[in-house]
């Protein structure tokens, strides 16, 4: 059985938390209570859980390539459902205004309809 390596990683501003090396880095951030757009519950399938990676990127997997543009890829930016943490890894995540609306089916938000009238 493989031993576990934990780790520190700074998520931008000013949060550091403790990663595994057998986890993902949505899965890190689950556990440390942060949110991450994760539509997909991890399976890499709908490419909402990007991260820019300033610190500590590693290579781009074929996921990340289908979901990401040639720009994003070059900026540091990495799916965080199939990135695996790295220590002193530094992670900007994106600021996020509102659910989309298939997040919000699946988080079974109901609509609100806006009646000034």
């Amino acid at each position: 059985m493989d031993d576990v390596e934990k780790m520190r990683i700074k998520v931008y501003p000013d949060t550091e938390i403790e990663a595994l090396s057998n986890e993902t880095l949505s899965q890190t951030f689950n556990r440390n209570h942060i949110h991450v757009n994760n539509v997909c519950n991890g399976r890499g399938t709908c490419g909402k859980c990007k991260v820019r990676i300033a610190k500590g990127v590693p290579t781009p997997s074929l996921v990340d390539l289908k979901h990401l543009s040639p720009k994003e890829i070059e900026e540091g930016y990495r799916l965080a459902c199939i990135t695996v943490p790295q220590e002193g890894m530094e992670i900007e995540l994106p600021h996020q205004t509102s659910f989309d609306r298939k997040e919000a089916a699946l988080r079974k938000f109901t609509p609100t309809e806006l009646n000034p009238g």
